[in-house]
């Protein structure tokens, strides 16, 4: 999946997966690119950045997350990547 508005590429590791408790997808963001905004729900979000840098939006916080480092909370506000 491709969204040339928001300037990101989804993959999906598993088909199928959004059935299941857990998503593995692999986001690829093009430069000023962004994942779509989610609304809080259940469950936790992870990710583990292969390349460059990117920043994890959670409410109104933001914070700086690099190659080689990954990030885990649970979603109980809008969040999205960038």
């Amino acid at each position: 999946t491709e969204d040339v508005d928001l300037k990101y590429k989804l993959k999906w590791l598993i088909p199928n997966s959004q059935k299941n408790e857990m998503e593995p997808i692999i986001i690829t963001l093009y430069p000023g690119g962004q994942y779509k905004e989610e609304k809080p729900h259940e469950g936790e979000e992870f990710g583990y950045v292969l390349a460059g840098s990117i920043y994890v939006h959670i409410g109104e916080k933001k914070n700086k997350v690099k190659k080689g480092e990954s990030f885990y909370f649970r979603p109980k506000a809008n969040h999205y990547i960038s």
